[in-house]
């Protein structure tokens, strides 16, 4: 951070160069990180799994009593297609769900562009085909589990493998 975004984003784009699938691990405010979402971005541009993983039920180790849980960040990123006509070859763009004030000072919420990657990025192949101009969530293909009820500690390794099998990796 002190050095600026780009260097957060080769730091993040190398320490995910040699991975199969990206696992977001939810927290309480997971979903309006901007780093968070640059990962699950990068989950897609470089062709990799993407899966979350609810760390909220775990027990805080003072006071002992498990968080709620945080919003699920695989509902707040997903893929816009673009397609011109229908003999045209779509295209696919990064969005995220984003809150506004609307001219009566209501919260409103929508899709926008992704403006930490403005490129057109390969559809993966877990995430079904949407309609032109419409999102398409992550969390439609990719899979959020909960750390305590699907006992994690043994099962983390299968749920990862899932995600890159499913990215064909």
């Amino acid at each position: 951070k002190l050095t600026g975004a780009d260097a957060v984003k080769n730091l993040i784009r190398d320490g995910v160069q040699n991975t199969s699938a990206v696992c977001v691990l939810i927290g309480v405010q997971t979903c309006i990180r901007r780093w968070v979402r640059y990962e699950m971005a990068r989950a897609i541009v470089d062709g990799r799994g993407l899966l979350a993983v609810h760390l909220n039920s775990i027990k805080h180790h003072q006071t002992l009593t498990a968080h709620t849980h945080g919003y699920d960040p695989l509902l707040c990123m997903g893929l816009q297609k673009v397609q011109e006509s229908a003999l045209a070859v779509p295209q696919y763009y990064l969005v995220e769900y984003n809150s506004y004030r609307d001219i009566n000072g209501t919260t409103q919420w929508r899709w926008e562009w992704y403006g930490d990657y403005t490129l057109a990025v390969k559809k993966p192949n877990w995430l079904p085909d949407g309609a032109p101009n419409i999102a398409i969530p992550f969390s439609r293909g990719a899979r959020t589990y909960d750390y305590i009820a699907g006992n994690g500690h043994s099962n983390i390794g299968a749920w990862i493998d899932t995600a890159a099998i499913a990215a064909g990796r």
